[in-house]
């Protein structure tokens, strides 16, 4: 979140909203200078001569963007500041950072690799996306110290993968499942978060 240290108490929250309109208001502005020049950039003098007719588009496609991201963070001003949530958005999801892209497909590669190692990837990607549905059934949220990461309760989590009639841990051989079990028992009796 670009502007994540500024949302934490309610001065600090205005400040930032401030500051992020002004930001908004001159890439707005900036919409009559910035989209002519690419457009000539790329395509010469027709494209600057069609840059400069389609340019107040892109300026209330600004303008847009500019008012939901205000809504936005007044909500999680509010959110944050006066009910004491710990909220990244309130609408504009686009301020959570996606950082993995999802790769379903391995079509590409795997014509360049053996059946087995196809098998031990697709195998692998089948583990990691039931601890990710784990994880996210737990409902994670976000210390109070920082936004870098999420946490869940060690003993939510580990009932939820090793409990009876669990539907996680299906990928992982037995051996594999009790490894699990022992390092989550373990966590369990040092740590109250993971």
């Amino acid at each position: 979140l670009r502007y994540r240290g500024g949302y934490d108490t309610l001065c600090h929250s205005l400040l930032t909203i401030l500051l992020e309109f002004f930001e908004w208001v001159f890439r707005c502005i900036g919409q009559f200078f910035f989209i002519p020049d690419k457009f000539a950039r790329n395509y010469g003098l027709l494209g600057c001569i069609v840059g400069i007719v389609v340019c107040p588009l892109y300026f209330l496609r600004s303008i847009y963007g500019m008012v939901v991201t205000m809504i936005d963070r007044l909500g999680v001003t509010v959110a944050n500041s006066i009910f004491r949530k710990r909220w990244l958005y309130f609408i504009d999801k686009g301020m959570c950072a996606k950082a993995y892209r999802d790769t379903s497909s391995l079509s590409v590669i795997e014509r360049q690799l053996p059946n087995a190692s196809v098998r031990s990837i697709r195998a692998a990607r089948k583990i990691a996306i039931d601890a990710e549905k784990a994880f996210q059934e737990c409902k994670p949220d976000f210390p109070l110290d920082h936004w870098h990461w999420r946490e869940v309760k060690t003993e939510t989590l580990e009932s939820k993968v090793t409990g009876q009639g669990s539907k996680f841990g299906i990928g992982l051989s037995e051996e594999e499942f009790q490894i699990l079990k022992e390092r989550l028992n373990w966590a369990k009796k040092r740590m109250e978060y993971m």
